[in-house]
């Protein structure tokens, strides 16, 4: 809900201005023009009555609510008496203001007469420079003459629009010259114009009922304008006294409704380290928004919510990385009635991990995958990918459950790889003939841990036994082959042995004799010994 406005009044009486501050709102002029004075008596009769000047209030449109104005003032003071029952007695002075009331007319020199009251001076008003407002003075009473009272004088003028200019005041009282029998002019004096947006007239002057029976005439009102472009008529008011301006506004102070952060904390939950949010707001009673990263300089918003893409890195896995931003939103601009509103936001993107893998284990050969626990994640504040380019790796945080080629794992957490590894390497070249065991076997995969190096994790197949002792101790008692014909059509004896199991050795391996005329037979197959690569027996 927004706040009520305070509202705040200034008056005057004088020249003065008033300056509306930028956040000020509903702004109010009320006017007041003098009135005229009165008409100076004659011995047997009054003089007449001055009239009132004119007033009325009117508003400043909205459309210049919030800009930042002086309005400037020129109070009117009342026109003066005219003097009593004197011979060519003076008529009072206009009163001054934005112009001044006209002077009222001398009485006449024979013999005793009242002189005329002066008009009322108007009240202007400028705003921002510009004419807006001329309140027309009343009008001075006429001054009585012998047996005869003085006219009271005319009111300010009603009030119209399209002010552009103001007008001069009011003229000075008339007098009536020439008696029919050549005496002096004689009777009361004319009362003066109010001053307006055009001066009123002067009355005429009196003259002794001897002579013409007329009475002297009051001064006319001054005319009353306003601007229409800058105001708006609320009402009138007349027969005022004296001159014035009041002028009444509403200063607003902004209202900051929300000011929020999605995410916040940004807490990079999918595995890749994030260092966005988005900022929205909103408010009340506010023309200028602007907002500020720590202790930077303001930026100027015009939309909301905005895109925050710099939030700081952070290098722990306790404590998040805080950033604040402040909020400003102002009622008149940059420089009006300003409130603000800060804003933490914590971020958590580090995915460095700090501990050490075990990169090397020695396993046997497998036709299915192996898991081995390569570390515990540690440095992190946040899930950390771990992968390979390999698709034949999987991860998980448990040796028996949950592999999948890519895998979120938190702080703390045990990291298990699988995959499968080598055979036995059957390459002998380079192996000793003496001896016992071949060459290992390595299956290298690279793995990814968040935004560590790629690091790769060996998979090291032992090396296979590849030699047998054959024991021939107990193959005693064999003779030459008595058909030696049918065997092998060859004048050389030879003997045959009973057969030995193979079952030391783990991968195929040549069978060697230093008797160059030994051969072996293997699934019947008899071939020289040094040539021989026999299928495993087991």
């Amino acid at each position: 809900m927004a706040k009520t406005p305070k509202s705040y009044s200034t008056s005057s009486t004088s020249e003065t201005q008033v300056s509306i501050p930028s956040n000020g709102t509903n702004v109010s002029i009320t006017v007041k023009a003098s009135g005229g004075g009165d008409g100076g008596d004659d011995s047997n009769d009054d003089g007449g009555s001055g009239n009132g000047g004119r007033g009325g209030t009117f508003a400043v449109k909205s459309a210049y609510d919030f800009t930042g104005y002086t309005i400037q003032m020129w109070c009117s003071r009342e026109g003066s008496n005219g003097a009593n029952d004197a011979v060519g007695t003076g008529g009072g002075n206009g009163g001054a203001g934005g112009d001044s009331g006209g002077r009222g007319a001398d009485a006449g020199p024979y013999p005793y007469s009242g002189g005329g009251g002066g008009g009322g001076g108007s009240t202007r008003v400028k705003l921002s420079g510009n004419w807006v407002i001329v309140a027309g003075g009343g009008g001075g009473g006429g001054g009585a003459s012998a047996n005869r009272p003085g006219d009271n004088g005319g009111a300010g003028g009603s009030w119209s629009s399209g002010l552009s200019n103001g007008g001069s005041g009011g003229g000075n009282g008339g007098r009536i010259n020439g008696a029919p029998d050549g005496r002096p002019n004689d009777g009361g004096g004319g009362g003066g114009g109010g001053a307006g947006a055009s001066g009123g007239s002067g009355g005429q002057g009196g003259s002794d009922p001897n002579f013409n029976n007329k009475t002297a005439g009051g001064g006319s009102g001054g005319g009353s304008k306003y601007n229409s472009t800058y105001l708006s008529y609320q009402s009138d008011s007349t027969n005022q006294v004296s001159g014035s301006v009041k002028v009444t506004w509403q200063e607003v102070t902004p209202e900051i409704s929300t000011f929020t952060a999605s995410p916040n904390p940004q807490n990079s939950s999918l595995g890749t380290p994030l260092y966005s949010t988005s900022i929205a707001w909103s408010g009340k009673d506010y023309d200028y928004a602007a907002y500020k990263k720590g202790n930077g300089s303001y930026t100027q918003l015009t939309s909301s919510p905005i895109s925050i893409t710099d939030l700081p890195q952070t290098n722990n896995n306790n404590t998040p990385k805080e950033v604040t931003y402040t909020l400003k939103l102002c009622a008149g601009g940059s420089g009006g009635n300003c409130v603000t509103q800060t804003l933490t936001v914590k971020v958590r993107n580090d995915n460095n991990p700090s501990n050490s893998w075990t990169t090397l284990f020695t396993v046997d050969p497998s036709t299915t995958a192996i898991t081995k626990k390569i570390g515990t994640l540690s440095g992190v504040d946040m899930p950390t990918k771990v992968s390979s380019t390999s698709s034949a790796v999987t991860f998980s945080t448990s040796s028996t459950s949950g592999f999948n080629t890519t895998k979120l794992i938190n702080s703390g957490q045990n990291v298990y790889i699988r995959f499968i590894p080598a055979p036995f390497n059957t390459d002998l070249s380079g192996v000793s003939v003496n001896s016992n065991v071949g060459k290992t076997n390595d299956r290298v995969k690279s793995v990814k841990v968040g935004s560590k190096a790629a690091f790769n994790v060996t998979y090291r197949t032992r090396a296979p036994v590849i030699k047998e002792s054959f024991n021939y101790g107990n193959q005693t008692g064999y003779v030459p082959n008595p058909d030696i014909d049918f065997i092998n059509p060859d004048p050389n004896v030879y003997m045959v042995t009973n057969s030995v199991t193979c079952n030391d050795i783990e991968i195929d391996v040549p069978i060697r004799s230093t008797n160059s005329n030994v051969q072996v037979s293997v699934n019947d197959s008899w071939k020289n010994a040094e040539n021989l690569n026999p299928k495993r027996l087991s």
